[in-house]
């Protein structure tokens, strides 16, 4: 049997075709765009599907977001590079911010919170850790974590931490500087 089409926008997309469309437009714009600023009708406009069929195609814009973390994670874990210190040089990667407001946004505004995932930042950090600083898989999972934390507080809420700027490379230095010494013992 065929699927159904859906009519959007003067075309004959089919409801697969318009909700990847919509999910592909969604993850470009919360590269630059805060989830919370961000509204269901940006969205629709950027995709070429009309509003409407986000309620309808995934029950409204938490929902939405919800679909695409899964991908937003992947996305970020790639962005981490080896070594580790590469990563300092250019400043955190645009995709690990956007994983960052994502997860903060849906842990607050998603009736299950954030999606379960197999934590592909986690698993991509522990193995560069214990290459690069030679550390135990243990200690590696616990750097991770603080790392993964460090992160989703300076970039989702940078103000809770200082009213000034806050300079993420300065503390993925000393991040590092600190694992350098683990290492040496």
């Amino acid at each position: 049997m065929a699927e159904k089409k859906a009519k959007v926008a003067g075309s004959n997309r089919t409801r697969a075709e318009s909700m990847a469309l919509l999910e592909d437009a969604t993850m470009n714009l919360l590269l630059t765009n805060n989830p919370h600023a961000l509204t269901v009708r940006e969205i629709a406009e950027v995709a070429g599907v009309h509003f409407r069929y986000i309620p309808d195609y995934f029950g409204g814009k938490a929902e939405l977001y919800a679909s695409i973390y899964s991908r937003v994670a992947e996305e970020a874990a790639d962005g981490l590079q080896f070594p580790f210190a590469a990563a300092v040089v250019d400043g955190v990667d645009p995709k690990i911010i956007r994983h960052a407001h994502l997860a903060t946004w849906l842990s607050s505004n998603h009736p299950t919170g954030v999606p379960v995932s197999d934590r592909p930042i986690q698993r991509q950090l522990e193995q560069i850790l214990t290459g690069q600083f030679g550390i135990g898989s243990a200690t590696a999972a616990i750097v991770a974590e603080r790392l993964i934390a460090l992160v989703i507080v300076l970039a989702a809420y940078p103000d809770v931490v200082s009213p000034n700027p806050i300079n993420i490379r300065a503390h993925i230095e000393l991040e590092l500087k600190m694992l350098a010494a683990i290492a040496e013992k």
